[in-house]
């Protein structure tokens, strides 16, 4: 007999083969869009292949060269953060798209960030996310990783706790190399395929 999932009641056989017909979208999708550009159409029907979402327009650090800060909001601002109904307005990409790209300021921040993830596994939308680091705790990685979460790429300045902390304000290095080191640990139970990327930015006082 088949099992009943939590999403919707739907059961474990329906659950797959509805996930299957998504992941067939998406490589027609990507077929067409391979053909089009071939052949530099100007008139496509195929849809983006990613898909960049910006829900938050605040930051839980000051890094020494963030060329961002005209635009950052305090946490606390109305105007702060994208609502998780914001993302209904791309329904008709996500079955589509091959990643959601969660970047700009801090994603993570966004106090509706999981009903954001609840949207986009409705259509087995795989994601990705830009972060520091500080706001991804084991909890939130577990549940990301669980729901679709493929990729992470990080900001991580030095691997020297002074230096990281003088050139990313606001951070600690201790909390947030425990919270990368528990993400890659939950990655190998849930998700072995999941990569991580330490990305920085280059300057005298981290590579000399």
């Amino acid at each position: 007999m088949p099992i009943a999932s939590k999403q919707g009641g739907r059961t474990v056989s329906g659950k797959y083969s509805e996930e299957s017909d998504f992941m067939a979208a998406r490589q027609l999708n990507r077929q067409i869009n391979e053909l089009e550009s071939r052949n530099n159409q100007t008139i496509v029907s195929s849809r983006p292949l990613h898909l960049g979402l910006d829900i938050s327009s605040a930051c839980n650090a000051r890094c020494i060269f963030c060329l961002a800060e005209k635009g950052r909001r305090a946490g606390s601002d109305k105007d702060a953060f994208c609502p998780p109904e914001w993302l209904d307005h791309y329904s008709g990409l996500l079955p589509f798209i091959n990643l959601a790209i969660f970047s700009s300021y801090e994603a993570l921040l966004n106090p509706d960030f999981p009903q954001f993830v609840d949207k986009l596994r409705e259509y087995y939308t795989p994601f990705q996310i830009f972060t520091n680091g500080k706001a991804l705790t084991p909890d939130l990685a577990e549940y990301c990783l669980q729901n679709g979460m493929q990729s992470v790429y990080c900001s991580f300045h030095s691997p020297d706790p002074k230096t990281y902390e003088g050139i990313m304000r606001g951070l600690r290095f201790d909390e947030v190399l425990s919270n990368l080191m528990h993400l890659k640990l939950l990655s190998r139970k849930i998700n072995p395929d999941f990569s991580l990327t330490l990305v920085f930015c280059a300057m005298r006082r981290n590579i000399t």
